[in-house]
């Protein structure tokens, strides 16, 4: 099951279903689902905006005010961790484009109101003839390591150790992007920096660009704003770590398996 990002709903005559919001919180039924059908109190397709179909049936994303019987609202990080990677992905696009909605109601320019774009995913200030589209922050995730060693963070409240990570400054490259954030929040220096993936952040819109990159030099200074902590851990004595559905929880592992081959 896999969504389809498209900008207008299919033609199936299959009945929709929405993503429902309230203040930041996601809707989840008694079984834990999060797609609620269109009979559902308050969801309406002309108050919506498309996600993008799922299985050939169209899904919309809405903010409602009131909590449907048998039904909870849960923070959207507490789904993450209860839902599949492939129902958070449809969770993470209809939070993201929300929050897009909710910020883009006037244009920034001359504050005259914007209207949607038919057939794509943008809103018009037709006084500027300027389109605002769903913002992006890319951010970099960076597993430093010395071959059977890593370098784990942790910042409160999080339960567990995690990896050096932060946003793409203007003019930046992203090589460049894990070479700093390394050295400002750790104090150590990085080469041999390779690519793994990449996974969409809704919180509220970024997209996380992970790395691996090799320790060079340099002892852990932490720079005080950032992180609380930073330890170098083994590859037998690891923390406690995100879990697998996260990027970062998949990086640690595809670095574990690969010291710790099966």
């Amino acid at each position: 099951m896999k969504l389809s990002r498209n900008v207008l709903p299919s033609s199936s005559v299959e009945p929709s279903r929405f993503v429902l919001f309230r203040r930041g919180k996601i809707l989840t039924g008694r079984d834990g689902g999060i797609l609620h059908a269109s009979g559902v109190a308050g969801a309406d397709e002309s108050r919506a905006i498309h996600v993008g179909d799922l299985d050939g049936r169209a899904c919309y994303a809405q903010g409602i005010d009131e909590e449907p019987p048998g039904c909870a609202f849960v923070p959207l990080r507490a789904a993450f961790i209860l839902l599949p990677e492939d129902l958070f992905s449809v969770a993470a696009t209809a939070a993201q484009l929300l929050t897009w909605d909710a910020g883009h109601r006037f244009c920034a320019r001359c504050a005259a109101p914007l209207a949607s774009v038919a057939g794509e995913r943008a809103r018009r200030c037709e006084p500027c003839a300027v389109d605002y589209y769903p913002r992006l922050s890319p951010a970099v995730i960076v597993l430093v390591h010395d071959g059977r060693r890593a370098l784990l963070t942790h910042k409160a409240p999080a339960p567990f150790f995690a990896l050096v990570a932060g946003f793409v400054e203007a003019g930046e490259a992203l090589e460049e992007t894990v070479v700093r954030e390394v050295r400002e929040e750790t104090g150590v220096e990085v080469d041999e920096i390779t690519y793994f993936g990449s996974q969409p952040w809704p919180f509220p819109h970024q997209v996380m660009i992970g790395f691996f990159a090799r320790f060079v030099r340099g002892e852990i200074v932490l720079d005080g704003k950032e992180l609380d902590d930073a330890k170098w851990f083994d590859v037998d004595a690891l923390p406690t770590v995100p879990p697998n559905g996260s990027i970062a929880g998949k990086m640690i592992e595809a670095w574990r398996t690969r010291q710790r081959p099966a």
